[in-house]
């Protein structure tokens, strides 16, 4: 909260009270992975689909999709696993948000 961090317009934003403080990177590079916690998804454990549909709602609030074309555009970084991501449409991304708070149990 102290870092006031929005994702905004393709663009991190941070509160410009931190802009002269060298340690703002750290931290803010810190939370950032700390949100980037990428867990395993099986759909056929449906009770235990809580935490990584939870982990992606975290990673879309922070920017995953940007990251990803940021990524993609580099000639030397491979498609193998990061083109999978092209899959997580409107309806996928509508099905996170309701199995986020839905299976909070687990």
């Amino acid at each position: 909260l102290q870092l006031q961090m929005v994702w905004h317009g393709g663009r991190l934003r941070i509160s410009s009270i931190h802009r002269d403080r060298p340690e703002a990177i750290e931290e803010i590079s810190m939370v950032v992975f700390a949100l980037l916690q990428f867990e395993n998804f099986s759909d056929s454990r449906w009770l235990g689909a809580g935490p990584p549909c939870r982990c992606r709602v975290r990673e879309l609030m922070v920017g995953l999709d940007s990251l990803v074309t940021l990524v993609r555009k580099d000639q030397h970084v491979s498609e193998y696993h990061i083109s999978g991501f092209a899959k997580l449409n409107q309806t996928s991304r509508r099905f996170l948000a309701i199995c986020s708070v839905v299976i909070y149990i687990t």
